[in-house]
């Protein structure tokens, strides 16, 4: 038999191969204990991480809280506010609503009181059956004795729903009442503006022509619903037909304005004697009339216009007395620094018609009558007083002549030689007011709480700025009962007064 061969023995690994794996197995070590040390860094990060982030969060949620808190606060106090002015508003609504009721009552009162005289026969006397009152108007419908004021007049004729506020027409609406700064200001401003160019527009025309007024239909701007619609009513005094009214809603060619360079620039002047040439243009303007035309609703009313009669800025008023002692009108607006020459006299404005003929038998606190300028066209003339007058009396309508439209149905006060201290609203205004001529009276409308003797009177507005001067109120017996206030800017310029 053959023996197997055995395999050799293994020779021994040389030294230096065992050194190598040594070192590797080190190395390994190594790099085992820093990837455990860079582990737990970036597991200390992680942590140190995340607490900053909870610590963030709690405080996010700290200040979230806080402002969650402070809303509530907010709008609780507005919900308050909110409550406390709706309660006012709803207390004036219900106060209006009474005397609207009021006033219905006592015109249809006077209905049934107009009805009654008419079936009566006719008396043998001068007056012809018609009561004998020599202030009486007629021709302007059912409402006798002793009228209504012109906002009640237009609740009857055109309704007296709540409007909404023009502000809401449009975008350029909306600029021109932020312009202003006080929305009622801006509500009449608006309305002036949107009926003055009316009046230059064919809708106007036919509109005339619908209502058979008169070229003499004097047209002015009335606030009534509780000073939430202003339209236009036409003082006609050859009208001798019933009241009428007419929503221009029915007028086909009202829904879109049309006006022309001329329009724009006498827009222009209005905006410069506003103040309001630095936060508005003329273009603003007639786009906002373009956006009432396209989303407001108006009308157009025609009454006959009343007779007026002569209701012939210091408190207690200085009256302009005859030779008799009697009151014949109020000194107005007085102006102290208009006359440098002299030192112990000043200038005062006061009603011409008061004056006529018979200056020299008038006299101001027991001194003779100086007159130093007359102006026939705005009814005023100016005198010369001692300005000792000035002593002991509160001085209003220092802001001056107003500018701008009058804020219609706004609160304003007067002292009159006869009535003393009162308050009165503004009604209405002259749609002339918006582009004044030298040549053509500009009036201001106002509940009719005027008496002879108060003409001249200054009538303060908002801001104590002099709106107007009493002029006339209408006839004890008219249908509709107003008092009229010349414009008081068109007095100063046409005294020529700073």
């Amino acid at each position: 038999m053959t023996a197997m061969a055995m395999p050799p023995p293994p020779k021994p690994k040389p030294q230096r191969q065992q050194q190598a794996q040594a070192e590797q197995q080190v190395q390994e070590q190594l790099r085992q204990q820093q990837a455990q040390e860079r582990a737990q860094a970036r597991q200390q990060e992680q942590a140190q991480a995340e607490q900053q982030a909870r610590a963030r969060a709690r405080e996010q949620a700290r200040a979230r809280e806080q402002a969650r808190q402070q809303q509530a606060q907010e709008r609780a106090q507005a919900r308050q506010q909110a409550r406390a002015r709706a309660r006012q508003q709803a207390r004036a609504r219900e106060q209006a609503r009474q005397q609207q009721a009021q006033e219905r009552a006592q015109a249809r009162q006077q209905a049934r009181d107009w009805a009654q005289a008419r079936r009566q026969p006719k008396s043998d006397g001068a007056d012809g059956g018609r009561g004998g009152d020599a202030n009486a108007s007629g021709g302007g419908g059912f409402i006798s004795g002793d009228g209504v004021g012109l906002s009640a007049l237009m609740d009857q004729l055109l309704g007296n729903d709540t409007g909404r506020p023009l502000a809401e027409a449009g975008p350029a609406c909306a600029r021109v009442v932020e312009a202003l700064g006080a929305p009622e200001a801006g509500q009449s401003f608006l309305a002036g503006v949107f009926w003055w160019l009316f009046t230059h527009s064919e809708a106007y025309k036919y509109s005339k022509k619908s209502l058979r007024a008169s070229r003499r239909a004097r047209p002015i701007v009335v606030s009534h619903a509780e000073g939430t619609r202003f339209d236009l009513l036409l003082l006609d005094p050859r009208r001798r037909r019933r009241m009428a009214a007419l929503p221009l809603e029915r007028v086909q060619s009202f829904r879109r304005l049309s006006f022309s360079d001329l329009h724009l620039r006498r827009l222009d002047n209005l905006i410069r004697r506003s103040r309001l040439d630095r936060s508005l243009e003329s273009d603003t303007l007639a786009e906002s009339a373009q956006e009432l035309a396209a989303s407001s609703r108006f009308g157009v009313a025609i009454v006959n216009a009343p007779r007026e009669v002569p209701t012939c800025a210091l408190s207690p008023a200085v009256p302009l007395q005859s030779a008799s002692k009697d009151s014949v009108a109020t000194l107005g607006s007085f102006l102290i620094n208009v006359d440098e020459a002299t030192f112990d006299t000043c200038l005062a404005t006061t009603a011409n018609h008061a004056l006529r003929r018979r200056s020299r038998t008038l006299t101001i606190d027991g001194v003779a009558l100086e007159v130093v300028r007359r102006h026939n066209r705005s009814d005023s003339c100016l005198v010369r007083v001692h300005r000792s007058l000035l002593d002991g009396r509160q001085q209003k309508g220092l802001a001056g002549p107003l500018h701008s439209t009058p804020s219609l149905y706004s609160d304003a006060t007067f002292d009159g030689a006869a009535s003393g201290v009162k308050r009165t609203r503004i009604t209405g205004f002259d749609i002339a007011i918006v582009d004044p001529q030298p040549d053509e009276m500009c009036r201001v409308y106002t509940d009719a709480d005027t008496a002879s003797g108060d003409s001249g009177a200054a009538l303060i507005g908002e801001n104590d700025f002099i709106v107007g001067f009493a002029w006339r109120r209408s006839g004890y017996g008219a249908s509709v009962q107003f008092s009229s206030w010349v414009w008081a800017e068109q007095v100063y310029l046409a005294h020529r007064l700073s």
